[in-house]
């Protein structure tokens, strides 16, 4: 079947660095996503809006990134502008970093860290990278890996020109499914959090897109999030950092770890209090100064 091309480029809020960007965390190989490692180039497929599905491949660029849109007809502007919104989006092309590069200019330690870096790539709707939040929990990232695979393949949408390769499920695709349905995806118990969550954004009641430009103080945002069934103190964190807040740690077992060996050795067991304050210093910062943390290497 016939498709559409066309190409733009997107300016980034320098410094901008388009490979570290994709490959700070997991997120580049969670479906719709792709990363070719050998090419340095992000893939992913989209349910626009309207309805209009696209494929989006994404390659650095100085200042930016590249965009080559595939489509089943030429995109409209609107759809274009759509287009652009999700790649700016995905990789937080607008995200202002300085007060964070402010910071690290203090600490020696962190002369190695590159330009450009402290971005962390997210899905284009909070929908999504909270379904895949619930999906981290408790499990390994293989199986991670397995269940949104799954999910996409199960209850997303095909494009006509590529129907080798399914969008993220809707709300509605997800509120929808059963129980059963959700468990063959590897879901478990995660199946009833997810469903509860898609259905009250299918019929409305809960309008989390807006908590991504809320204005609200992060405690309050934390609250909102944990108010969400599956979602618990780590997810929350991680959650608040796909958002754009940072003064929040994930505090999980490898954060503890980490921090045990790295801040408390030779020491008493620390209380689950002083090592959630090791970062405290960097404020607003903190979840990016523990992710990025340069002793990481030795660790």
């Amino acid at each position: 079947m016939s498709m559409a091309t066309e190409t733009f480029r997107l300016h980034a809020a320098t410094p901008f660095d388009f490979v570290h960007t994709c490959t700070a965390h997991g997120w580049a190989v969670l479906s719709p996503f792709t990363w070719d490692d050998a090419t340095q180039r992000l893939v992913r497929v989209e349910r626009l809006l309207d309805g209009t599905h696209v494929v989006l491949h994404m390659r650095g660029i100085p200042h930016g990134v590249h965009v080559t849109v595939e489509s089943a007809t030429p995109l409209t502007p609107s759809q274009r502008a759509a287009c652009e919104r999700v790649v700016r989006t995905c990789l937080r092309l607008d995200e202002d970093l300085r007060p964070f590069y402010a910071r690290i200019a203090e600490h020696p330690e962190w002369r190695s860290f590159p330009r450009g870096g402290g971005r962390l790539l997210r899905s284009p709707t909070l929908f999504e990278d909270i379904v895949k939040t619930i999906c981290t929990t408790n499990t390994r990232w293989a199986q991670t890996k397995r269940m949104v695979q799954r999910l996409v393949e199960a209850f997303g949408e095909r494009p006509t020109f590529a129907p080798h390769t399914p969008t993220f499920p809707t709300p509605q695709a997800l509120a929808q499914a059963s129980d059963e349905a959700l468990k063959a995806c590897g879901l478990g118990y995660r199946a009833a959090a997810v469903r509860e969550i898609a259905r009250a954004v299918a019929e409305g009641a809960l309008d989390i897109e807006a908590w991504r430009t809320s204005e609200a103080p992060t405690a309050e945002l934390r609250k909102r999030l944990l108010s969400l069934r599956g979602i618990g103190p780590y997810a929350a964190a991680t959650l608040l950092m796909l958002i754009g807040r940072y003064d929040e740690v994930p505090f999980d077992s490898i954060y503890r770890d980490f921090v045990v060996r790295t801040f408390f050795k030779g020491e008493p067991p620390p209380s689950k209090a002083d090592l959630q304050r090791v970062y405290d210093e960097w404020g607003e910062w903190k979840y990016l100064a523990y992710w990025f943390d340069p002793r990481w290497k030795d660790a």
